[in-house]
C-alpha cells in the first residue's frame, strides 16, 4: 500500500467519525470519548506518515495540530480531513520522497514517541497546543543545526511549564518539586546550565568576533525528556 492509499484510508476513517458528530446546540462534539481517542489517534497516525515521506517541517504536518480546548469537534475534523486529501494530492503531483533515517542518523531533540504521548494526553484547564508547537519547532531547529534556536526554544518551554506541575515559574520545579533526587538534578541542570547558555545566545550583543555554538552546547535532550515525562505522567 503506498503513503497516499494509507492516507486516504485515514481519510475515509475520520469521514465515518464526521457523521458521528451530534449537535449539542453549541458545539458539535464527539458522542463519547472512543470517538474523540480515535480522532486523535488518525491524526497522530497521519502526521507520522506524512514525517517520513516529507520530512519533519513539511506544511501538512505542520498543520496538524490539535485545536484549542472548546473548539467545535466537527470543524476539527473537516480541517484534519482537508490537511490530509491536500498531502495527498502533493504527493500524486510527484512531490520528492524523504529517506527515511538510517540507524546512524541524528536523534530527534524531543522524541517521536514522548511528542505522541503529550498529543494524547488531557487537561481540562490547561491547553497543550502551544507546546507541543514548541517541541515541534524545536526538532526542526536541530535537525538543521540552528543551535542557537535550540537553546532559545527549551529555554521557552521552561518558562512555560510550570503550571502544568502546579508551579509559578520553573526555579520552583528545579528547587521545590516533589520529586525524586534524579528528578531533581536534571531539573536544576535544565535551570542553571540550559538557562544561561540560552541567555548568553539571546541578551549578548553583537560583538568583534564570535563563535557559533555546536551542538553538544546545546545537547539537553535527556534532561528535557525527563521534564515532558513527568508532564505526561502528571496529566494521565
Amino acid at each position: 500500500m503506498t503513503i497516499e492509499d494509507e492516507l486516504l484510508t485515514i481519510d475515509k476513517a475520520l469521514a465515518e467519525l464526521e457523521f458521528r458528530i451530534r449537535d449539542d446546540g453549541a458545539l458539535r462534539t464527539f458522542r463519547d470519548s472512543n470517538d474523540e481517542a480515535t480522532f486523535n489517534r488518525l491524526r497522530i497516525e497521519a502526521k507520522t506518515l506524512l514525517d517520513g515521506a516529507l520530512g519533519i517541517a513539511n506544511n501538512f504536518s505542520l498543520n496538524l495540530h490539535f485545536s484549542p480546548i472548546g473548539s467545535s469537534s466537527l470543524s476539527a475534523v473537516q480541517e484534519c480531513r482537508g490537511v490530509i486529501q491536500g498531502a495527498v494530492n502533493h504527493l500524486r503531483r510527484g512531490a520528492a520522497i524523504v529517506p527515511r533515517p538510517s540507524s546512524g542518523a541524528k536523534v530527534q531533540f524531543v522524541d517521536i514517541s514522548r511528542l505522541a504521548a503529550l498529543r494524547a494526553v488531557k487537561s481540562s484547564k490547561l491547553d497543550l497546543t502551544r507546546l507541543i508547537r514548541l517541541c515541534e519547532e524545536l526538532n526542526i531547529a536541530y535537525s538543521n543545526d540552528c543551535f542557537m534556536s535550540v537553546a532559545m526554544l527549551v529555554r521557552a518551554i521552561l518558562d512555560h511549564i510550570p503550571p502544568l506541575l502546579g508551579k509559578q515559574n520553573f526555579a520552583e520545579i528545579a528547587n521545590n518539586y516533589a520529586g525524586p533526587i534524579s528528578f531533581k538534578k536534571s531539573m536544576q541542570n535544565l535551570q542553571l546550565s540550559l538557562r544561561n547558555i540560552a541567555d548568553a545566545h539571546l541578551h549578548i550583543p553583537i560583538r568583534e568576533k564570535e563563535v557559533l555554538p555546536m551542538a553538544p552546547q546545546v545537547d539537553f535532550h535527556k534532561d528535557l525528556d525527563v521534564l515532558l515525562g513527568e508532564i505526561v505522567r502528571t496529566l494521565k
